[in-house]
Formats: C-alpha cells, structure tokens, sequence
C-alpha cells in the first residue's frame, strides 16, 4: 500500500494527507506549501526535489491584484493617519480662533489699539505656529501615499504599466517602446531613476543605472 505522507498548505488550512501520486496530478505551484512525513519544516514545492519536474510557475500579480493590493495599503495609511489628522485640524482651528479674538483683543470700540509690543510679539508667534502647523499637516497628513496601480499611453505609441501617483509614473513601473524593447525600474514623476534593466526585442537584456531618466552608466 502505498502511503499517504504528503501535505499541502492551501491559503493557510493544512491539507491532507496525499500520496506522491495524488500530489503529482494536483495543480501545485511553486510557492504552495509541502510538508512530508520526516521533514523538520515546510517547504515551497519548488525546493522539494520529488517535486520539481511537476511544479507550476507561480504568475505575477495581475494589473487587477496589484491595483488591489495598492487600494489596501492606502486605506491601511489612512486609516492610521485618522488620529494625526483629527489632532492637527483641532489645533489649527483652535489657535485660528485665538487669533482671531486676539486680532479683536487688539482695539477698543473706538478703533485704537490696546496692547503693547508684547502683544504684537504673541501675535506673530500664533500666526507661525498655525503656520507651520499647516505645513506639517499638509506635508505629513494630507500627503498620504496615494500610489495606484495603473498604465499610460504615450503620443509616441510608447506604453507604461506600474505605480502611478499624481497621475504620473511614480514607482516601481515598465516602460515599453514601440520597437519592443522596454524598461523595469523605478520611476519618479515619470523619470527612471537608479537602477533599471533594459530588455530587448532579441531576448537579451542589460542593467543601467539612471539619473533624471538618462543613463549615467551600464552596470554589467
């Protein structure tokens, strides 16, 4: 009889067990996980050696996961960005209010003003501390990374798929030439920088490294 020692991690529930045959005739791919009676851990079933010939090669995430996966991470840094929004849009609304009794502080009923240098001095550091205070707001709060996944056509026929943010290529991103070549790195408003690697229509490819979306140097 031949015996059952296989199992298999699907989406994290344990499945088994299965005999190398029945293991053989399942879709198993190359990041499931396996575990074999003996074994001290699990393995990917790409390092399982009775494995490797079957194996399926995992895809790359699809442009529909990878726009998911990015709306996720955005919420998940909104959601943790909620208290430091609500404690500066209090303070900014706190210290306007200051300000602005303090600016009817300033005169009597007849126009004149009633306070001395001291005052003008408390006066100016309310109105920088709203200032910057809006500044940090704006930079550290509002500026939530709003990075998406998405693709742009160019006039050229030229294509780009990857990270976008502001509606331009911000991030990891492939750029492709109507010749068919094209280009994976890192892209800031739509400039390559660092380093990148360029793939031919003939196969071959060669990694660069960019600043300002211009090469400065081949790597190899």
């Amino acid at each position: 009889m031949v015996k059952k020692e296989y199992f298999i991690d699907f989406n994290g529930n344990k499945q088994g067990a299965f005999t190398l045959d029945e293991l053989i005739k399942m879709d198993i791919y190359d990041n499931t996980l396996v575990w074999k009676s003996g074994w001290d851990e699990w393995k990917f079933a790409k390092d399982c050696q009775e494995l490797k010939d079957i194996y399926i090669e995992t895809p790359p995430p699809t442009h529909k996961e990878k726009e998911i996966a990015l709306n996720k991470k955005n919420t998940s840094e909104l959601i943790k960005a909620l208290p430091k929004r609500l404690f500066a849009s209090v303070l900014i609304i706190i210290l306007s209010l200051t300000l602005i009794a303090f600016f009817g502080a300033l005169f009597n009923e007849s126009g004149r003003a009633t306070i001395g240098i001291y005052g003008y001095l408390i006066l100016g550091v309310l109105m920088c501390a709203i200032y910057l205070i809006y500044k940090i707001w704006r930079k550290k709060v509002l500026d939530i990374s709003e990075t998406y996944y998405g693709t742009q056509k160019y006039k050229d026929g030229s294509f780009y798929e990857g990270e976008k943010k502001n509606g331009l290529p911000n991030g990891k991103g492939k750029y492709t030439f109507t010749s068919g070549e094209f280009i994976i790195g890192n892209f800031v408003d739509n400039k390559l920088e660092g380093k990148a690697t360029i793939h031919f229509p003939n196969g071959s490819a060669r990694q660069a490294e960019y600043n300002n979306d211009k090469i400065i140097r081949y790597i190899d």
